[in-house]
């Protein structure tokens, strides 16, 4: 009848993951909210978390309302997990409006997050929102990291959107020469494989 630490609920949750005990993940959830197990963000974080990874968005999606209602405020590791669960399954317009919700709540995007969406807008074709979302990252103060340059380099190059692609890549060198480096390589090979070659 007692109640498990957050480290033991952690670690219940990513077995119960890895061996795609889904329906379990949902009775300990339910469980523990009937027990009033969840008081604050961290728990909220966790239990959400594994919901997301074990696909049942649906379910995380109440947890996040349940934690609202309780006047708890969703962090950004939080919102991750629901728009990247969202993405996978591609619910694109559900992860927008919790996109939205986010930043109407005050929390800010962080790499994470501008991930997620550039990865999924250059995956379904929509390279010039993939663009956008790049662009808003420095706006915001938010610096891109290596993935995200090759994803978005790699979608431009297909796109044959090449002038963008050197804008892009030009942007990875000011920002670190390591990472101009790294990012030049793998524009090199995206033009390669394309055929194509950027007017510099």
């Amino acid at each position: 009848e007692g109640l498990p630490t957050l480290l033991t609920l952690t670690n219940l949750g990513r077995n119960l993951c890895k061996h795609g005990r889904s329906s379990e993940l949902v009775e300990v959830f339910q469980v523990l909210s009937a027990k009033d197990y969840f008081v604050d963000t961290q728990s909220y974080n966790v239990i959400i978390t594994f919901l997301c990874k074990a696909g049942r968005i649906k379910e995380a999606y109440q947890a996040l309302q349940e934690m609202k209602k309780k006047g708890l405020v969703p962090d950004v590791s939080c919102y991750n997990a629901l728009l990247e669960a969202c993405c996978r399954e591609d619910l694109l317009r559900p992860a927008k409006r919790l996109w939205d919700e986010m930043f109407t709540n005050c929390c800010n995007g962080n790499e994470q997050t501008y991930s997620i969406f550039i990865q999924k807008f250059v995956e379904i074709g929509e390279i010039d929102e993939a663009h956008r979302l790049f662009c808003c990252m420095f706006e915001k103060g938010v610096a891109p990291d290596v993935t995200i340059y090759t994803t978005l380099l790699g979608g431009l190059c297909r796109a044959k959107h090449l002038d963008t692609a050197v804008r892009v890549f030009n942007k990875s060198a000011e920002q670190d020469m390591k990472l101009g480096q790294t990012t030049l390589i793998a524009f090199i090979l995206f033009l390669c494989k394309e055929g194509a070659i950027p007017s510099c």
